[in-house]
């Protein structure tokens, strides 16, 4: 008797050890690498981080100590951006500004370091301030930003007559980049659109920029905006893709593919936030001097704009219809009511906050078909992924995710949204 109770407790141990091993491993690997990069062995913790961040974009922890990593370590700089952008979300660690700072002045854009290099000068810790010789690095960045190149004297003209011929080149080109035309898409210049520059001054119309550049970077904001809905759409159908495949190298490439795209979103949102204050501050600047009149004439031109351009009403493309001689039938379909039943990938079920190892776990598997959660009538969160409306196509999912990461995943049935078995539904389904 004794024996099979001790043969039952040793099963147990091996179950509960196997199913928590993946996740171990992952954490140990992590950890040393934290050890290492709080021991400033930077060079051991980067490639672990680098590693970490291709699999969770979007956790804030995991890109502060990529970005400090890589920049310590003078790799990767000129493809930080984004994870700089994730980083700096990390208000606890205050030396992210004096990072931030240094990877600008790495990429000798000096205003930007100049600019975090003040903020962690406000907001770090005094010691740590001196520590990284903020105030010589300041110093250096404005003596690199007011450097102006000069060519070396050839022959016997004066160094001083090519600095002044030099100048009034660059002031003709100035001159004609602001005379330069912008060219307005096509598609924008049918498109109502609305910016309020003061609170008497309301844009409709894309042509009302009076600054050149402010309209352009109106341009660039709204190729971003169309940019960010093409990437939304392909990682739709690479999510579906993924989803249909079962091709492992296949699998992997796709979801490298959207990882990139949700970097590259991540580095057109940014832009998207700070391009507006940008040209409502150009804009400004034109508008400031204005007189009633050139008001009154804006909002005249505003009215014209909206008339032209804005969407017909349905009286209206009904009177056009009829005009065209084109007669539309609908004929309203009728109301069937009928049970719905699915398959879902139950992938965990939580009484208190997850793990961090589970939410990033989870967070990877989002980036390929959304996770959703409900709590049932006894207090636990339960965590689904996928859809499925057979068993057949829902064992397939189920192999699918547990090749994903979550090993003791299982097959979950549900009738209008109502928790059913998942015999109840095979009889109904199949």
């Amino acid at each position: 008797m004794f024996g099979k109770r001790l043969i039952f407790f040793l099963f147990l141990l091996t179950v509960l050890f196997s199913s928590g091993k993946w996740a171990v491993a992952q954490d140990d690997k992590e950890s040393a690498a934290i050890e290492a990069f709080e021991e400033k062995d930077y060079n051991a913790a980067y490639p672990v981080f680098k590693e970490l961040v291709r699999l969770y974009p979007n956790d804030v922890k995991l890109n502060y100590y990529y970005v400090v990593s890589a920049v310590a370590t003078k790799n990767d700089l000129t493809a930080l951006q984004a994870n700089m952008g994730v980083a700096l979300k990390n208000q606890s660690k205050k030396d992210i500004f004096y990072y931030a700072g240094l990877y600008a002045e790495l990429n000798k854009k000096w205003d930007d370091a100049i600019g975090y290099y003040k903020q962690f000068q406000e907001e770090g810790r005094k010691k740590e301030v001196k520590a990284f010789n903020i105030e010589e690095r300041i110093n250096y960045c404005n003596t690199q930003k007011n450097i102006v190149p000069v060519e070396e004297p050839k022959d016997t003209i004066k160094a001083e007559k090519i600095v002044e011929v030099t100048k009034v080149e660059e002031s003709q080109k100035e001159e004609v980049a602001v005379v330069e035309e912008v060219t307005i898409p096509e598609t924008l210049a049918q498109q109502l659109i609305e910016i309020q520059i003061t609170p008497s001054v309301v844009f409709k119309h894309i042509s009302q920029f009076k600054s050149k550049s402010a309209q352009q970077l109106y341009i660039q904001l709204w190729k971003n905006e169309e940019r960010v809905a093409e990437l939304n759409e392909e990682m739709a159908q690479l999510r579906e893709k993924y989803s249909a495949s079962q091709d492992f190298e296949e699998r992997e490439k796709i979801a490298s593919t959207i990882l990139d795209d949700e970097n590259e979103i991540l580095t057109l949102r940014q832009s998207i936030l700070t391009i507006p204050k940008q040209l409502i501050a150009e804009e400004q600047k034109e508008w400031k001097k204005a007189t009633e009149q050139e008001i009154a004439t804006l909002n005249d031109d505003s009215k014209n704009w909206e008339q032209k351009l804005a969407p017909k009403t349905e009286s209206e493309n009904q009177e056009e219809n009829i005009a065209n001689k084109t007669i539309i039938i609908q004929t309203p379909p009728e109301e069937i009511v009928q049970d719905e039943y699915v398959y879902k990938i139950q992938i965990g079920a939580y009484r208190k906050k997850l793990p961090t190892y589970v939410k990033r776990l989870f967070d990877k598997i989002a980036a390929f078909r959304p996770v959703e959660n409900y709590t049932d009538e006894k207090g636990i969160v339960v965590y689904t992924t996928g859809k499925a409306h057979n068993y057949a196509d829902a064992l397939k999912l189920l192999k699918q995710v547990r090749r994903e990461g979550v090993k003791d995943a299982s097959i979950a049935a549900y009738k209008n949204d109502k928790r059913i078995t998942v015999r109840e539904a095979k009889l109904k389904t199949n």
